[in-house]
């Protein structure tokens, strides 16, 4: 009987103090986010900085969602500094984004800062409704982080600036012009299919741009379409929804990670990516092999894109596509391209407008 007391009070001492840590790591973190002026964004060279801090968790954009896989938070306010500005070392940009210090150093102070402000719906648009005013052409931009303005001022993201263009030039029978920007980072054409689906037509849009394909062909290890599959439940995914609200488990866990980290020598990681890229040129990917382990397949990703061109047809809107894979040999390329000439859509192509501005340059010279 001794022995269950001693076990019992073991076991309550333990509780009371990891109570004790959790409430004082949340109050923590939030007084430190609290004074955050500047989020540090390093995702451009080498895209691997190690295990994210727990107390950023809190001011991050995108939260789970049963539908959609995942969307922003509703208005949502962030100021990002622009570390695509050199530093001296990576070691720099790292410690940049592990410092708990709410401040930036100096030597960061004066980079480049973008801004986002997310409205009510988390987008990254004006507040809007779905009754249309009389006269008012509205246009409906579904995307992936090129549709929402990854790095650029809220004036400075393409819808923004085609709302600007036509307002200046308005078109025949619009008095007014509204461009929604329903960009959300990291989408694919399966996951704008679900969000053209369950909101953009109700707004009843005129025309309605869509430009997907950099995330579609990404092979993550995974297809979106089995994300939101139902599975198995097994015990440990019970025990994960106990723990992954646990911050000092979290703690814990990043500590564990950050020792165990190993940075990528920079030159290492230029000639790595310089051979990726003229492997990518030279070569072509076989998507039918990996198509297990890609977001969303050339053949399904012709499927989304037809199937959003009727449903917004079917509700009298006209569709414009954007084609945003930079990459030359994609066979989702001529996916798209076949599918403007089949569906008689215009197709905005980004690659050849970035040539053209190239030769462009190369004639001024």
């Amino acid at each position: 009987m001794r022995v269950f007391r001693v076990i019992a009070k073991s076991v309550i001492t333990t509780l009371i103090f990891f109570v004790i840590v959790e409430i004082g790591l949340r109050v923590a973190y939030t007084g430190r986010n609290a004074l955050v002026t500047y989020v540090p964004l390093p995702y451009v060279v080498g895209d691997d900085y190690g295990p994210i801090p727990p107390w950023l968790d809190n001011l991050l954009i995108l939260r789970p969602d049963p539908l959609l896989i995942w969307k922003n938070i509703p208005n949502a306010h962030r100021n990002y500094v622009d570390i695509f500005t050199p530093v001296w070392r990576d070691s720099d940009r790292i410690a940049l984004l592990r410092r708990f210090l709410p401040w930036l150093p100096s030597e960061f102070r004066s980079n480049p800062v973008w801004r986002i402000a997310l409205n009510d719906e988390g987008f990254r648009t004006a507040s809007f409704n779905g009754a249309k005013r009389t006269g008012v052409l509205r246009v409906a931009c579904i995307g992936d982080s090129w549709t929402f303005g990854m790095n650029v001022d809220q004036n400075q993201m393409y819808p923004a600036r085609l709302e600007a263009l036509l307002k200046a030039h308005p078109p025949a029978n619009a008095r007014d012009v509204e461009v929604l920007n329903f960009g959300i980072l990291g989408y694919t054409s399966f996951q704008g299919l679900q969000l053209l689906k369950t909101r953009v037509l109700d707004l009843h849009p005129a025309v309605v741009v869509i430009g997907f394909g950099l995330n579609d062909s990404d092979v993550a290890g995974y297809r979106d379409k089995d994300v939101l599959a139902p599975g198995p439940v097994r015990w440990r995914d019970r025990v994960k929804e106990v723990t992954e609200h646990s911050e000092s488990l979290a703690l814990l866990k990043y500590v564990a990670l950050t020792l165990r980290f190993h940075p990528q020598d920079f030159g290492e990681f230029l000639k790595a990516d310089a051979k990726t890229d003229q492997g990518k040129s030279n070569t072509n990917v076989n998507y039918d092999d990996l198509e297990p382990w890609t977001r969303v397949s050339p053949r399904d990703y012709d499927k989304n894109l037809r199937e959003m061109i009727m449903r917004a047809r079917a509700q009298g809107a006209r569709v414009v596509l954007l084609d945003n894979e930079l990459w030359a040999g994609s066979p989702y390329r001529p996916v798209l391209r076949s599918i403007s000439r089949d569906e008689n859509v215009p197709l905005v192509d980004s690659l050849q407008l970035i040539a053209d501005a190239r030769t462009a340059l190369e004639r001024e010279m």
